[in-house]
Formats: C-alpha cells, structure tokens, sequence
C-alpha cells in the first residue's frame, strides 16, 4: 500500500495533498499567464492570424515540451492553460 504523511503527520492513503494541488495550480497559472501574454504579443505583431490559429501554436509548443520531458504537465494541466489562454485572446 502506497501511503503518505500529511500536514498533521498522520499517514494517509491517496491522492496528492492540498498543499501539493496548490504547488501545481500556481506553477500552471503563472505558466499560462506568461504563455497568455506571449500569444497576445503574437497575435498583435500577426494580425493575420486567428485566435484558433495562435492557441493551437501555443498548445503544440507545450506538447512539444512535454513529450521532449523539459515540462512535466499531465494532459488536464495542458487543456487548462490551453483554455486560459484562449480566453485572453
């Protein structure tokens, strides 16, 4: 059985922690913040270029990154900041 200690030091069985959920949705946030940015500098030097058309750059850069390991972010952190930054375009 694959157990942990949690923030009191009792052992539990499961999932991540809530300290370990909150690490990543920061580092996914700021990632998104920083990609959502980016694309908004690419879509004002690009104007031919579609929101779709910059959101799907943007998402196969990140699977890029993933399947060459220099990011390790689960597919559902992938469509997160992947609708995050459509929603800043």
């Amino acid at each position: 059985m694959l157990v942990r200690r949690d923030e009191d030091g009792n052992y539990v069985s499961g999932g991540p922690s809530i300290a370990e959920v909150m690490e990543r949705f920061e580092v996914c946030d700021d990632l998104a913040e920083q990609l959502g940015i980016y694309a908004l500098r690419k879509k004002r030097a690009n104007p031919e270029w579609t929101t779709e058309f910059n959101v799907e750059r943007t998402r196969k850069a990140i699977a890029d990154k993933v399947a060459s390991g220099k990011w390790t972010l689960s597919a559902a952190e992938q469509t997160w900041i992947i609708d995050r930054v459509r929603e800043g375009l």
